[in-house]
């Protein structure tokens, strides 16, 4: 009997090897503090490779210049009026550098040059462009913005910061066509728009906004081909689907819609290789993944998906 048991350990052992990387380097760890409570939330990374996280607690958006905390500015505090936000969440950074945030408790998209808020500009998300608690943004080569609308199930494309030609796909459910709270989304040409659908536990792709005919991958579990509560999905200078499966603690990639190659890293802690509650996701310039570690209250940079070079960036309250 012992003999047969370790040989179910080592069959069980090479399994996993197939698809579960553990880190083969550590890179540096560094601390910043701020003085207000924090919650960092969405991620975005500029032409610089600078690092912006959304702090929805703090109620700011942060900018550090690389993982050692360089040259850190926070920009807003809370409230409605100009420079301020009340529980900012969605994050991305357009080809001019603007920055864009959804503003959730004032329901609005805003947009600002530069972390000294120049250039304020807002969109009222109510009313006929009614969004609730947008998880995700995206902008396209045309510049055209796109909006995961978590509450409502669908996603959101308006040309513009002015909110011209909205058109919007998806609806409430669990079948095709529809969404069950989307979170985070990724747009390229050569993906096309990609989903992270959080409580369907899969990732829907679009060729466009006029596709019929989506693409589904996943379904609810630990295991391969599985996600619990996917938060964010981002695609890799290779053109592979990267998503964060948040509830399992790692970062899933896959080759393509077919679950190809499935690799995941990362599992459920606070240590090396280990993530609790990640949510914002981007790649920088390089092909490095950064991660916003939610509930560790750091941003995670690693090499690939074998968890090469992996650092880290940790905040805590003064």
């Amino acid at each position: 009997m012992k003999w047969k048991l370790e040989a179910a350990r080592t069959v069980l052992s090479i399994a996993l090897s197939l698809f579960l990387f553990v880190p083969s380097a550590v890179g540096a760890q560094a601390k910043v503090t701020l003085k207000t409570y924090f919650r960092l939330y969405d991620l975005a990374i500029d032409s610089a490779d600078r690092i912006y996280v959304t702090d929805d607690w703090g109620h700011q958006v942060i900018r550090v210049d690389d993982m050692s905390g360089k040259n850190l500015v926070a920009f807003g505090s809370l409230g409605n009026a100009e420079g301020r936000f009340n529980s900012p969440v969605g994050l991305a950074i357009d080809a001019q550098g603007r920055i864009l945030v959804f503003d959730q408790m004032n329901g609005r998209l805003v947009r600002m040059d530069d972390m000294a808020g120049a250039g304020w500009t807002t969109l009222s998300l109510k009313g006929d462009l009614a969004v609730g608690q947008c998880r995700g943004i995206a902008v396209d080569t045309q510049g055209r913005i796109y909006l995961s609308d978590y509450a409502n199930s669908r996603v959101l494309r308006i040309d513009d910061i002015n909110g011209a030609n909205p058109v919007s796909i998806g609806s409430p459910g669990s079948g095709a066509g529809n969404f069950a709270h989307p979170g985070g989304i990724n747009v390229s040409e050569q993906r096309g728009i990609l989903v992270s659908d959080n409580r369907n536990h899969r990732i829907v792709r679009y060729r466009d906004m006029q596709d019929t005919s989506p693409l589904y991958f996943g379904s609810m579990g630990d295991g391969k081909g599985q996600f619990m509560f996917p938060q964010n999905v981002c695609v890799d200078r290779k053109g592979r689907i990267l998503v964060v499966d948040y509830t399992n603690g790692r970062l899933v990639r896959i080759d393509d819609m077919n679950g190809a190659g499935f690799a995941a890293f990362g599992s459920k802690g606070k240590g090396v290789a280990q993530f609790a509650g990640p949510v914002g996701m981007r790649v920088d310039s390089k092909g490095r993944i950064y991660l916003a570690d939610l509930d560790n209250n750091r941003i995670v940079r690693i090499d690939d998906i074998s968890g090469a070079g992996w650092a880290t960036l940790e905040f805590s309250r003064e």
